[in-house]
């Protein structure tokens, strides 16, 4: 368990550290402060000889959670048999220190998770499977409210960008099986008591083995070491969010349906699995006080998605 440290601070500053030995393929790694999901990596792949890998991360948004004690987490899946043969040894330390300059944190993080801490498990939602929601009770005294969110694709969608329509997946059954679907397209999307937010395209994340070894040798992909967080900023609903009553944070996955003939529509799932989570980052005003103002009035219609594809097969022998 974390213990904060026993001098004042405004700057935290985590380094991990990794060595490993072997063959092993990638793996994603979560870490938790209780129930809060405050970094989302994957590992390199190792050789025969050895390699160590170092990354440095600035840690002040979660000043709320370090200033208390928190149970850390760690979750780095890996698989070791007689092809897989690489462990990964792992070293987080972080130092704290205090700046002239203080920048503003929140006052409050709340988790959008599946909160497995008290059973020592990782807190992530997996989409579809999971109903990744969560209701709150927001203190009535917020100024500034902001959902950060962390989404990436995992199985058969690790690769949603080359994924097929829906009306094309069986077009090569008989020679590699059913094909990947929903198309090339996903959508991140937070609702707010059932009311799209906000939303996000998640960028392209090639973990350490995929599509090319260019892409991720001699160092690895864009953000693969550290996945990038979204963040959608909630504060035009403060006036809704509070009244002193329960409201519901929830986060989606959409790709999209298609007829076979151009025309598709956001689809209400996906493949197997999206690992997402988030968390509300609140900043309070004096104790007392109550925010209050017009709530938003959303206009939101369908997207309107037009596809065209032209597929050609060969028969020959």
């Amino acid at each position: 368990n974390y213990v904060p440290p026993p001098c004042d601070f405004n700057r935290v500053i985590m380094n991990f550290t990794v060595t490993s030995k072997g063959r092993q393929f990638d793996r994603l790694g979560l870490m938790y402060l209780g129930d809060v999901e405050i970094f989302r990596t994957s590992t390199a792949e190792p050789t025969s000889n050895g390699i160590v890998w170092i990354y440095i991360k600035e840690m002040d948004q979660y000043k709320a959670l370090w200033k208390t004690e928190q149970k850390v987490i760690f979750d780095l899946g890996n698989l070791i048999d007689s092809t897989y043969t690489a462990s990964f040894s792992t070293l987080l330390s972080v130092t704290f220190f205090a700046a002239p300059q203080t920048n503003a944190v929140a006052d409050q993080i709340l988790p959008i998770s599946a909160r497995r801490s008290a059973d020592n498990g990782p807190s992530a939602f997996s989409l579809p499977s999971d109903n990744a929601s969560i209701a709150y009770r927001i203190p009535q005294n917020t100024e500034r409210a902001v959902v950060s969110l962390l989404a990436c694709g995992q199985g058969a969608e690790e690769f949603w960008y080359t994924n097929a329509k829906n009306s094309e997946v069986s077009t090569f059954a008989n020679q590699v099986g059913e094909l990947n679907g929903y198309g090339p397209l996903r959508e991140v999307q937070l609702f707010i008591d059932g009311q799209i937010t906000g939303a996000f395209v998640p960028p392209t994340v090639i973990f350490t083995g995929g599509i090319a070894p260019g892409l991720w040798r001699p160092i690895v992909g864009i953000d693969a070491f550290d996945l990038t967080e979204f963040e959608i900023d909630v504060t035009p609903w403060l006036p809704l969010l509070c009244n002193d009553a329960s409201h519901t944070f929830e986060i989606r996955v959409a790709g999209y349906n298609d007829d076979g003939r151009g025309n598709a529509s956001l689809s209400n799932s996906v493949g197997s699995s999206w690992i997402v989570s988030g968390k509300i980052f609140l900043f309070l005003g004096p104790e007392g006080s109550v925010t209050s103002g017009t709530a938003p009035e959303i206009t939101a219609w369908p997207p309107v998605i037009a596809i065209t594809s032209e597929l050609t097969t060969n028969n020959s022998t």
